[in-house]
Order: C-alpha cells, then sequence, then structure tokens
C-alpha cells in the first residue's frame, strides 16, 4: 500500500489534509463533525462538504519526538550537535530540488534536516 499524506493551506492558512492511498484521494477537515479521512471522488458534489479549496499542499516529512506530523514549511525547534557542542536551532523546513535532500532554514543557515536530533513541532496558532 503507497499513501501520501499532504498539509493543505489556503493563504498561508492551514485548511485540512489530503491523502493519497492507492491512487485514491481522501481529505481531512479540522473542526470537522467527523475527524475522519473521506473519501473523494469525481462525482462528489459540493453540498457533500468534503471539498477543500487550497493553494499549496505541504507533503509530510517525519514525525517530531511527541509523534506529530511534521510537514514541508512547518516550523520546528531541534538540537544540532556540532562539534564542540550542541546548539538549539529552530527554523522551516524545505525541500532542495538541486541537492535533493530536506533542510531547516534558520536564520543564519541551512542545515541538512537528518542531522537535526529532538525535532519538535511548533504548533500553528489556529487562523481559520
Amino acid at each position: 500500500m503507497t499513501e501520501h499524506l499532504f498539509k493543505l493551506k489556503k493563504d498561508g492558512k492551514y485548511k485540512g489534509l489530503m491523502k493519497i492511498q492507492d491512487g485514491e484521494v481522501y481529505v481531512q477537515r479540522p473542526k470537522s463533525k467527523y475527524w475522519d479521512f473521506q473519501y473523494v471522488s469525481c462525482r462528489v458534489s459540493p453540498e457533500a462538504n468534503i471539498i477543500i479549496k487550497f493553494d499549496t499542499a505541504h507533503p509530510f516529512v517525519t514525525k517530531d519526538k511527541n509523534g506529530k506530523d511534521v510537514f514541508a514549511d512547518d516550523e520546528i525547534t531541534g538540537e544540532y550537535p556540532c562539534l564542540i557542542e550542541t546548539h538549539k536551532v529552530s527554523g522551516i523546513i524545505y525541500y532542495d530540488t538541486e541537492e535533493l535532500m530536506w533542510f531547516l532554514e534558520t536564520e543564519s543557515e541551512s542545515i541538512v534536516l537528518s542531522y537535526i536530533e529532538d525535532i519538535e513541532l511548533i504548533e500553528e496558532k489556529d487562523n481559520e
């Protein structure tokens, strides 16, 4: 079973999740009556209330130390072990298409994400 998970945003605001599993699309709306993923088919009418308008879909990257899903463009904190000491770092996750790797963009540098330990998601404020 192949599964891909995406966080959906519209104008920078969280709108829900989309899961593509074995070629079928499912969506999950925040604060909906049912938190389960709902199957989306091309025959679904707008009245079904499972349509989510979004302009960006951010792929799942990893889980943080608390088991929370972390997606591209999420803000995280973690520890970056250097030669002499470990530094606390925070920033935004992005994928570099030239390097073909995930990075953490901090205020001063980009760090390969796999070097960061004890990743913790910084929760987005509810902005719906």
